[in-house]
């Protein structure tokens, strides 16, 4: 079920001007993939983010989060939404050290990125950070152009 912080969560997160893909992968058969693969389809301005690749699916990669919104023209250009496509343990180390950076509009859980100690860690936050997370299941490669529609993104 999806609380009402979530539901919050998945309405601002087509706000951003740019998006980061965590988990980027070359491989075409892995979701970290695919979720890229949406993002160039649909022409919203993406960077894969992953520790050793340099370029996936034509786009420059950076090596870490905080790269993606330093590298951006401006302060409104950085503001960025997050999709995590990453095993949990990683994923909780990415939000304890990025949720509280203002230039992030919200954070995309992909199913499977997010396990019982990742939801417990979210639920323990104050309401303005739970409203920046999306964790409970749904997928962007499912309700991704459902959610962008309704913001006005697509």
């Amino acid at each position: 079920m999806v609380s009402p912080a979530e539901q919050h969560a998945m309405h601002q997160f087509f706000r951003a001007r740019q998006y980061a893909v965590v988990g980027a992968s070359a491989d075409r058969n892995k979701f970290g993939n695919k979720v890229l693969r949406w993002y160039i389809d649909r022409h919203l301005n993406v960077t894969p983010v992953h520790p050793s690749q340099s370029s996936i699916e034509g786009h420059m990669a950076t090596k870490t989060l905080g790269d993606v919104m330093d590298q951006a023209p401006n302060p409104y250009e950085a503001l960025t939404g997050v999709s995590i496509i990453t095993p949990p343990s990683v994923s909780l180390k990415l939000l304890q050290d990025a949720i509280s950076d203002k230039r992030i509009s919200g954070f995309w859980l992909q199913p499977g990125a997010a396990d019982a100690l990742v939801v417990k860690w979210i639920s323990e936050q104050p309401t303005d950070l739970q409203k920046k997370m999306i964790y409970s299941g749904p997928c962007i490669l499912v309700e991704g152009d459902n959610l962008a529609r309704m913001t006005g993104r697509l």
